[in-house]
This record gives C-alpha cells, sequence and structure tokens, in this order.
C-alpha cells in the first residue's frame, strides 16, 4: 500500500507508534552499561549515549558533528587519536576493528575500555553507520595486573629458595624447575623441562620405589618426608629429602610440586661420625685401662670390658645408675673433679676406688667431657689406670 493510500488514522497510528519505538530505543540505548555511539562512514559523530557522555562531562553538543577521534575521550594522548582514527578508516572501509585503549574521565584519571567499531550496511551492502562501542576494563586490568605481581612474586621467591623445588604433570613430566636445583644438578631449565623426571634423574634402582611414591600421591595429595637418590647431570647422586602436594582444580589433577632439601653432605657426615663413633668403641672395648661414660646426671652410659675385670661390675649391673665405689675420704675431691669436667676441664686426679668385693685401689684417672651433636654437654669419660702397688 502506497503513503497516500492510507487514512489519516493510519498515519497517526504508525507516527506513534514510531515515537513510542524510538523512545524505548533511546531509553535502551542512553542506558546501556557499556559505551555506545552512532558515527557517520567518516567518524564524524552522530550520537552517542549518555554512560558515553557522563564518564567525560560531556553533552551532545560538545560531540555531535565532530570526528570522533578529536572528542574529548582521546584528548590525554596524540598516540591513541592516531590509533582511534585508523580504526574508523578500517571500520569505513568494512572491517570490524578491536583493541584495548585508554581514556581520561571527568575526574582525569585514566581508564581502560575494551573498544570496538561495526560497520553498518544498508540493504544494498553500503556503509551507512559506525558504532563504536566501549566496556570499561579498568577493574579487570587492576586485577590482573595484581594477579601478575602475585604470580611474579610467587616465581621470584621459588627462584630465591635455597631448597630445591621441583613440579609435575601427571605423567611425571618436568614443568618447572628452580634455579638452585639447576644449578645443583648441573643443568639449564631448557635441558629439563618436557623431560620425564624418573628416567633422567632417578638411578634406576631407586625408580621402583619413587614411583609407589608417586602413585601414593595421586591417592592422597600430600608427602610428609621422602628421601631419595637424584642424578646430577655429570652421574653424581643426590640424597633428597622431598615434601609435596598435588594441585587439583574442581578435583582434576593440574600439578604435582616438591620442595626438597639436600642433606647428600649431612648424610655424610653422620655416617662419618658413625663411624668415627665406632671406631672409638673398638679403641675403648681394647683398652687395657677401664673406661666409664657417664651422662650429664651421673647415670653410667658404657663401661668397657677391662672395667669389669678391674673393678667387677659388669655394663649390664651398672648401666642407668651411678657407681658406689667412691671411699668417703675421697668423695668431695671426686665431686670437684666432676664440676671441673663439665666445665670443660680435662682432669688428671690421683685417688681410690673400691672394687665389688671391698678392695681399695689407688687409682691414677683422666676426665673429659662428653658432647652431643648439638655441642651440648652430655656428660663426661673417666679412665682409670691402677696404681697399686
Amino acid at each position: 500500500m502506497k503513503d497516500q493510500d492510507k487514512s489519516k488514522d493510519e498515519l497517526i497510528s504508525e507516527l506513534v507508534e514510531c515515537r513510542r519505538s524510538l523512545k524505548m530505543f533511546n531509553s535502551v540505548f542512553n542506558q546501556a552499561f557499556q559505551y555506545l555511539g552512532l558515527l557517520k562512514p567518516d567518524g564524524t559523530v552522530v550520537k552517542i549515549n549518555q554512560t558515553g557522555l557522563d564518564v567525560v562531562k560531556a553533552s551532545d553538543e560538545d560531540v555531535v558533528g565532530r570526528l570522533f577521534w578529536e572528542t574529548s575521550w582521546w584528548r590525554h594522548s596524540p598516540e591513541v587519536q592516531r590509533r582511534v582514527r585508523e580504526a574508523v578508516l578500517d571500520a569505513g572501509k568494512g572491517e570490524f576493528v578491536r583493541f584495548e585503549v585508554t581514556y581520561t574521565s571527568k575526574q582525569n584519571q585514566f581508564r581502560c575500555i575494551d573498544f570496538s567499531l561495526k560497520p553498518v550496511t544498508d540493504e544494498q551492502g553500503q556503509i551507512i553507520f559506525l558504532i563504536p562501542e566501549g566496556r570499561d576494563i579498568t577493574y579487570n586490568k587492576k586485577i590482573e595486573k595484581t594477579l601478575q605481581l602475585e604470580v611474579e612474586l610467587r616465581n621470584s621467591m621459588i627462584e630465591a629458595l635455597p631448597a630445591f623445588f621441583i613440579s609435575l604433570d601427571q605423567d611425571g613430566t618436568v614443568l618447572t624447575m628452580n634455579a638452585t636445583m639447576l644449578q645443583a644438578l648441573g643443568y639449564s631449565i631448557k635441558e629439563v623441562v618436557g623431560t620425564d623426571y624418573l628416567t633422567m634423574f632417578v638411578p634406576e634402582r631407586d625408580r621402583p620405589r619413587v614411583d609407589r611414591v608417586f602413585q601414593t600421591l595421586m591417592q592422597e595429595d600430600y608427602i610428609e618426608l621422602v628421601e631419595n637418590l637424584v642424578l646430577a647431570k655429570d652421574g653424581r647422586e643426590l640424597n633428597v629429602e622431598w615434601r609435596g602436594r598435588v594441585i587439583r582444580e574442581e578435583g582434576q589433577f593440574k600439578f604435582f610440586f616438591g620442595v626438597g632439601i639436600d642433606v647428600t653432605e649431612r648424610k655424610r657426615a653422620v655416617e662419618a661420625l658413625q663411624a668415627s663413633e665406632e671406631r672409638y668403641r673398638l679403641v675403648m672395648e681394647a683398652s687395657p685401662d677401664p673406661i666409664t661414660v657417664y651422662s650429664a646426671a651421673g647415670e653410667v652410659i658404657y663401661v668397657n670390658p677391662a672395667f669389669k675385670q678391674t673393678f667387677g661390675w659388669s655394663g649390664e649391673e651398672l648401666l642407668g645408675r651411678g657407681i658406689d665405689f667412691i671411699p668417703p675420704h675421697e668423695t668431695a675431691k671426686t665431686q670437684e673433679a666432676v664440676r671441673r669436667t663439665l666445665r670443660g676441664e680435662s682432669v688428671l686426679l690421683e685417688t681410690q676406688r673400691l672394687t665389688k668385693d671391698g678392695r681399695v685401689l689407688d687409682i691414677q684417672l683422666n676426665t673429659a667431657i662428653l658432647l652431643d651433636r648439638d655441642a651440648r654437654v652430655a656428660g663426661d669419660i673417666v679412665i682409670y689406670r691402677n696404681i697399686t702397688e
């Protein structure tokens, strides 16, 4: 039907409907959360919604009829103006353009938006408008920056750890390894990422046990303390104590990380100490002179065979208690010798001692303080020599 054939009432009804639709469009357009606008293909501003105007404290008169890149949103940076102008030219050729860009708010604060330009065509495919749209992502960018700083801080702490740090995927493939561990093993990060941990870093004889530990981890998600051998690039084997945890997301395995301490030197020191203690024990066992080792509380913790031969008491009779073999007239002198010994002095003393059967022996004794592995006083050692004529 042609317009001239329509009745007056029909035309009025259509006009009312158009106005109602336009009012509804303007209401949605102006109350939209994101920034919206309408540009001519050359970038001239036709309309900007109220949300977009409010952020820069502008009115329609300030922007309508102006080139979009010359408006107040982009006044803070010629580089941003150039980029927006290029985006308008590209959109005018039919391209959809999207990028992140900054603008200045009415408080003269920099804000970041996810900005896009979309061309609108008529029925013949001719571009008649460009629609600019902006979504404020300033808060998102702050969150991203905070998360990035946290990641950088975490990575810096991991790299600075004096302990070993490694992370593996579900198949045991190395994801990361910190500088401390790389240096100790003699590798670069490129050499280890993507390798199988078991075959590259665990001696073959130890692999079944370490594999069982991994299987346990899959069930329990945490290991308290596990020690295993780690192979260095030059073939050395390091003893490492590990603690580890599985990280999951929504119940699904994400990665495993382990923190380890190289205890190789400590184990060697303990083994050397044990060997040394064994040698001293053999020396004391073979000594022709009686020897006793007392705790700091004065209780017997060791007597050698020569002690039984000289005084008559065996270790089984004396362990855990004192020895009642000091004559009364030697008590004060003996107590003073004990005090001096526990202060760190080596004491040489001529005295007397009683045997199990009541005989009195003239004795020359030497004392020395006994320290534990933390260099604390643990007791004293006494070597006796029978000088009875």
